[in-house]
């Protein structure tokens, strides 16, 4: 990715998403008119990443002073426009993972992921954040035999690795109580475990009025601040060029996911943007009006048809938060991979596919009619292993980066 290209987009307004439908003007929020011309600190990007950093701080007595300086809305990157899960991922991976980590170093990503669900839960009671977080099931559903043989044999793996502390909260299904446990047509095989789901947005804007009222006011917030670039000094500090002036400050951390190889060159091609939609589902009454009255769905999921990819939450209010729509646009390599552009909607018939998804899928949703109200797209930071890039920068002291979640990133960044 280029910085010629980089620009314009972050420029641009994104396409609409539902966790930006109450219009919050904190979006914009500046804490100062101007740029402070020096910090301890500067948070690039505001985030689950960014909003985590600033929120730990204020846990401290006397914080370094903090500059987050976010290029467009606050939270309007990957974190705002996701689906709105926190599901970890236990055993999908164990086959892959253990051969390139071994036993201990799968385990060791699955247990870091069943420990931060846990560390959010917290997170959010300690504070007592409203962002409808829910701690419910999830399930995992293949509908093709390859899907199935696939999942069945990493579920195996996953029961027999030693390491693994959370054995106890999943267990497996098949054959025809599969599609009756589920509600999916056609489900060969799934498999349930313990997940939440919440408002990415509410979260982060909790997070960051915590820190902006410790007493030191440590944290400033800059909306619509475009880091151009980050200059190393001689001294070892550093210079922050914006389109609203330059910050010096002692330490940086990137996070900026699919955006950082603009910041940060060496992570070119190691960080991949990947472009992905999102629509917002509400049930119909018989006069085609929105109503809260639909089937609701107790778990959220993952289904996986060949050559697809399809994730879910059921929201309090009735409606369906549902992200994928490869069998769309998954042929049109070029629309979606190494494309950073949220900006625009993907020129393929994603809206339709979305208003049949829910009776097409689901058994209890046959009978009922569906609209999209909201649909949009979002940047994710892919890489190679599908693990981030968290820590300091090698070589470049003082230089952090946390990005590259690989489209996981709810479950990984707190």
């Amino acid at each position: 990715m280029s910085k010629k290209d980089y620009y314009p987009v972050q420029d641009k307004t994104p396409t609409k998403s539902f966790w930006d439908s109450e219009n919050d003007p904190f979006r914009q929020f500046r804490s100062t008119p101007e740029l402070p011309s020096s910090t301890d600190l500067v948070i690039v990007g505001s985030g689950f990443s960014g909003s985590s950093v600033s929120y730990y701080l204020s846990q401290y007595d006397s914080p370094p002073s903090c500059l987050m300086l976010e290029a467009r809305d606050l939270c309007s990157g990957a974190t705002g426009r996701n689906g709105g899960h926190c599901k970890p991922e236990y055993y999908q991976h164990e086959e892959y993972f253990n051969s390139r980590y071994g036993a201990k170093g799968s385990a060791d990503i699955a247990n870091f992921e069943f420990k931060n669900l846990q560390a959010v839960k917290e997170l959010i009671e300690t504070n007592q954040i409203d962002c409808d977080f829910v701690l419910s099931r999830a399930f995992n559903v293949e509908v093709t035999k390859s899907g199935a043989e696939s999942a069945k044999k990493n579920y195996e793996m996953f029961l027999k690795n030693p390491y693994m502390t959370m054995k106890h909260d999943l267990f497996w299904v098949d054959g025809k109580q599969a599609e009756g446990v589920t509600e999916v047509n056609g489900a060969l095989s799934a498999v349930s475990y313990t997940t939440g789901q919440l408002w990415p947005y509410k979260l982060m804007k909790a997070l960051l009025k915590i820190a902006l009222k410790h007493p030191s006011n440590f944290l400033n917030v800059q909306s619509h601040t475009l880091v151009k670039d980050v200059e190393t000094l001689s001294d070892g500090s550093f210079v922050v060029h914006t389109n609203r002036g330059d910050v010096k400050t002692k330490k940086v951390v990137l996070c900026t996911n699919a955006y950082t190889p603009a910041l940060q060159k060496e992570l070119n091609s190691r960080i991949v943007p990947v472009k992905g939609t999102v629509a917002h589902i509400v049930p119909l009454d018989e006069n085609y009006r929105k109503t809260s009255v639909g089937p609701y769905l107790n778990n959220s999921y993952i289904i996986t048809p060949e050559g697809d990819y399809e994730y879910l939450i059921n929201r309090p209010d009735g409606s369906v938060i549902v992200g994928g729509a490869e069998e769309v646009f998954g042929h049109d390599v070029e629309a979606w991979i190494d494309n950073y552009d949220d900006t625009t909607l993907f020129n393929h018939p994603v809206q339709s596919y979305y208003e049949r998804f829910m009776s097409r899928i689901f058994r209890s949703w046959e009978s009922t009619k569906t609209a999209v109200d909201y649909l949009w797209t979002g940047v994710m930071g892919y890489t190679f292993d599908s693990l981030p890039f968290v820590g300091e920068v090698p070589g470049e002291s003082n230089k952090f980066v946390s990005a590259g979640f690989h489209g996981h990133g709810m479950p990984r960044a707190q």
